[in-house]
């Protein structure tokens, strides 16, 4: 917009010196007018410079007699359309109202398009039709308050009708750069025992984590169609999609005949190049709800095959396997192998931390890395070894924004800390913490690109749904993090062990957590394991359709909810630490969202995870699926 410099004051000089200098003409007003009342030829001079309507754009206003105000401003109003059915009862010299402000600033930016003649702008104490439609309109971007009483009577004063430009024009902006950053299984309790532990180990108690410190707070409800508490499938398909759909589909309705367009999708229609980002397998159920549609989130093979089918300009994560065949050590049942026919496409194509370490991302446009066969390893279990088995999060979102931002169109990008889920489901809170640590890392890179472009970027980091029941008390007023200082690695060997030989439980524990078992404790650890088999099949069940046969449901015991074991060991750790874990399943808690940058406030309050995907796709400008 044009620049205006004045110096009429000192508090106009020190009003100039705070506004950077590609700021729009509304925000760069004399400060000595801002509570004069404010009259129609003024709102139309205001708006022609705005919107560069006039020759006089760069002209302040001390500099222009009233005369030339009426001559010009007006009839270039009048004919850009904004300001008509003046009569002889309201003159254009007379006081703006609150109602005719909203009016020609609605019609001024093309907001509203109404018959003239229901628009004619009058002192009468009701709200006329095209008023109305107008005031409706602003208040629905959030330009007015919602409980603002609008009138024929009330006169507006320069800074308040320069406030409804500047909120305008910023509700009108529209992100370039989007991050999406979901944590799943993070809820409330995992942001704060990260944050409480970074702070204990640092010494540092003002410590914040960087999801923490973003500005804008939402409370999001995380239920789907079938249950109040979700799977990751149904979860993510609402913040995808703003769809709810049941348990274990992705991004479809229930019936699996409609697809649901997603946010990255609609992103992509858009021209805007688009990432997908995890630490668990790329076909995992969150990424897959932004870029695939089936009923069965186990059908990871499937997934990628959609994946290639979908020119994702950049994919980051695990599960090298399901786009191999069989014959090169992959579990693809039609003998495809995906990552040819991705290097046939145009994809540098990376499967080790050794092909990402040696790869300059700013001279790729697209990019398939399968950096491990499945899940990655554990972040405490990495971060202790000799040799890192897979990039970090972080490095992935790096590298991912060097891909993307090549695009003029700018980027759509979805991290996930997924293995933050696998820990809180093995009730590790060792593992927990650094899993979110880890997360909050790639939270950290994305805040540095909103730093450096503030006006073109959003970020918005949220959860699928809460795991674990995480309560950071046990019957106690106090946390005791000084074990947790000692743990080097996750519990996920401890498991592993157990299910080839139970007797190796007692000595696992012992040495992951840097304890002696009592004989009590060992009691605890059998009575918990004897209940595993049925709970895990009672937790299964609530997720599958109603009616579906045992034999269905028997092969997902210990794979999709990770056996029971953390479960069974998880009180030992607990009693230690004073943190304790109510379930090792998913829970039905809501989850906190942060967000900042373009238009980052409409996501604030009380919302469903619906909505997220909707607002978002409001601030995007574009399109998804009633």
């Amino acid at each position: 917009m044009k620049k205006i410099v004045r110096g009429l004051t000192v508090l106009a000089l020190v009003f100039t010196m705070l506004i950077p200098s590609n700021i729009s003409y509304a925000r760069q007003q004399d400060t000595y007018r801002l509570n004069k009342v404010l009259t129609r030829a003024e709102f139309a001079a205001i708006l022609n410079r705005e919107l560069e309507l006039t020759e006089l754009a760069e002209v302040p206003f001390s500099d222009v007699k009233p005369a030339e105000w009426y001559s010009k401003d007006l009839s270039i109003a009048k004919q850009a359309g904004y300001l008509r059915g003046v009569d002889n009862r309201v003159s254009p010299e007379g006081k703006l109202t609150r109602q005719d402000a909203a009016l020609m600033l609605a019609r001024a930016y093309k907001l509203v398009l109404v018959d003239t003649a229901s628009t004619t702008y009058s002192d009468d104490y009701t709200i006329g039709k095209g008023a109305k439609k107008a005031v409706e309109t602003l208040r629905n971007m959030k330009v007015l308050s919602s409980g603002s009483v609008f009138t024929g009577k009330d006169p507006i004063t320069y800074g308040e009708a320069i406030d409804y430009v500047i909120k305008l024009e910023d509700a009108l902006r529209k992100p370039k750069y989007v991050f999406y950053l979901i944590g799943d299984g993070l809820g409330a309790s995992h942001r704060a025992l990260a944050e409480y532990y970074q702070q204990y180990v640092t010494r540092k108690p003002n410590l914040q984590l960087a999801m923490n410190r973003l500005p804008v707070l939402s409370n999001v409800a995380t239920h789907s169609l079938n249950s109040l508490v979700t799977d990751s499938a149904a979860a993510g398909t609402a913040l995808a999609t703003g769809h709810k759909t049941h348990s274990f589909m992705i991004s479809t309705d229930v019936t699996g005949q409609v697809e649901y367009k997603t946010l990255l999708e609609a992103a992509k229609e858009k021209g805007m190049a688009t990432g997908l980002i995890t630490s668990v397998t790329i076909t995992h159920a969150t990424p897959a709800t932004f870029a695939a549609h089936t009923m069965d989130r186990a059908d990871e093979a499937g997934i990628a095959s959609q994946y290639f089918a979908r020119d994702i300009d950049y994919l980051a994560g695990g599960g090298l396997k399901y786009f191999l065949p069989k014959a090169r050590g992959g579990s693809r049942k039609d003998d495809l192998d995906l990552t040819k026919e991705f290097e046939k496409k145009g994809y540098k194509v990376l499967t080790s931390i050794s092909d990402f370490e040696n790869t300059d991302f700013s001279k790729e446009d697209r990019v398939l890395g399968l950096y491990a066969d499945g899940f990655f390893a554990d972040e405490i279990d990495q971060m202790n070894a000799a040799e890192r088995q897979t990039p970090e999060l972080y490095q992935l979102l790096s590298a991912g924004i060097e891909v993307l931002s090549q695009n003029e169109n700018g980027f759509f990008v979805m991290c996930e800390g997924g293995k933050i889920d696998e820990a809180s489901h093995n009730n590790d809170t060792a593992s927990v913490i650094q899993e979110v640590l880890a997360f909050d890392k790639a939270v950290e890179v994305a805040v540095r690109f909103y730093e450096k472009h503030p006006n073109e970027t959003l970020i918005v980091v949220g959860a699928d749904h809460e795991t674990g029941g995480l309560s950071l008390s046990n019957n106690t007023y106090s946390l005791n993090f000084e074990p947790i200082t000692k743990i080097k690695s996750s519990v996920a060997p401890v498991i592993s062990a157990f299910q080839k030989d139970p007797k190796s439980i007692y000595k696992g524990v012992e040495d992951a957590w840097h304890i002696k078992l009592s004989s009590e404790e060992k009691a605890t650890i059998d009575r918990r394991n004897l209940e595993t088999l049925e709970m895990s099949m009672d937790a299964l069940r609530s997720v599958f359709p109603p009616g579906t046969p045992d034999s269905m449901i028997e092969p997902y015991v210990g794979g999709y909810m990770f056996g029971y074991t953390g479960w069974a060991i998880s009180p030992i750790l607990s009693y230690y630490t004073r943190i304790n874990w109510g379930s090792q399943s998913h829970t039905a808690e809501t989850v906190p969202f942060t967000a900042i940058g373009v238009n980052a406030d409409w996501l604030g309050g009380y919302q469903d995870n619906t909505d997220i995907a909707r607002i978002m796709a409001k601030i995007m400008d574009v399109q998804l699926d009633d």
